[in-house]
C-alpha cells in the first residue's frame, strides 16, 4: 500500500473524525518523520513540525490534550489540543527558549505554530493564530497600528508589568515574552519570559494578558483578564 493511501485512511479513519486525541497526533508526527507516511507538503505542517521535539515528552496528559517537553522555570515546550462542539480542533505547538544569534529569530526564540483538524483531515489554522504566535514572540510589539482594544490591552499589561520589575533581572528594560499553554481549561497565558526573571522565582508566571478560546466558534480572543 502507498504511503500516501495510508495518510489518507489514517485522516479518514472513523477514530479520529469526530475527535482528535493527543495519542493520534502524536503517532501521525512520528509515522511522518520516520517515513512510515509520506510527508505533507502543505506549508501550515511546516512550524509544527520544526517546534515539536523528537523525544518522548516529559509530560503527556493524554485526558486533557496536553504534553510538556522540559520544565517551565527554563526551556520548554508545550502541545496543546483545543477540541470544538463540531468535532473540530486547533493543535498549537509552544516553545520558550532562550533566543539564541546563532540560530535567528525562529524557531529558537520563543514562539508558537498551529495546525487544524476539520474532523477527517488537517487543514490550515484560523488567521488569529497568527496573532497568538506574534504575542508569543513578543508581547507588547506595537509596529502595527493598534485598534482602541488593543490599547486598552497593552495598558492593562504595562501596568501589570510594572509591579513585576522586583522579580525582573534587569527592571530598567522591557522584558522578552513567552506563552504558556493550558494543561486545564483552554485560555493562552502571555507572560514575562522565564529566563528574563530572576532564578529564585523563575517557576512564578507573570501573566501580560490571556487568549481565550470559544468553543463553538473556534476562535481566540485576546483579553486582559483570563
Amino acid at each position: 500500500m502507498k504511503k500516501s493511501l495510508c495518510l489518507a485512511l489514517l485522516l479518514l479513519s472513523p477514530a479520529s473524525a469526530t475527535k482528535l486525541e493527543l495519542p493520534t497526533f502524536l503517532r501521525t508526527v512520528k509515522d511522518i518523520r520516520s517515513g512510515k507516511l509520506s510527508s505533507p507538503q502543505q506549508p501550515y505542517w511546516f512550524n509544527p513540525m520544526v517546534l515539536l521535539p523528537t523525544e518522548a515528552p516529559a509530560l503527556q496528559d493524554n485526558a486533557n490534550a496536553y504534553a510538556r517537553w522540559g520544565e517551565r522555570r527554563s526551556t520548554f515546550s508545550e502541545l496543546a489540543i483545543w477540541r470544538t462542539t463540531n468535532g473540530k480542533a486547533i493543535i498549537g505547538v509552544n516553545t520558550a527558549f532562550p533566543p539564541r544569534a546563532a540560530c535567528g529569530d525562529y524557531p529558537c526564540g520563543p514562539t508558537a505554530a498551529f495546525i487544524a483538524w476539520n474532523g477527517t483531515q488537517y487543514v490550515a489554522p484560523p488567521e488569529d493564530t497568527e496573532l497568538i504566535a506574534g504575542s508569543c514572540a513578543n508581547a507588547l510589539a506595537t509596529d502595527l497600528p493598534l485598534s482602541t482594544a488593543d490599547k486598552r490591552l497593552y495598558a492593562a499589561a504595562q501596568a501589570r508589568l510594572r509591579t513585576y520589575r522586583p522579580y525582573l533581572r534587569d527592571p530598567n528594560s522591557t522584558p522578552r515574552s513567552m506563552c504558556i499553554f493550558p494543561q486545564h481549561g483552554t485560555t493562552i497565558t502571555v507572560a514575562v519570559l522565564n529566563t528574563d526573571v530572576v532564578f529564585a522565582h523563575q517557576d512564578t508566571i507573570l501573566p501580560l494578558y490571556y487568549y481565550t478560546f470559544d468553543k463553538v466558534k473556534g476562535t481566540f480572543t485576546a483579553t486582559p483578564k483570563p
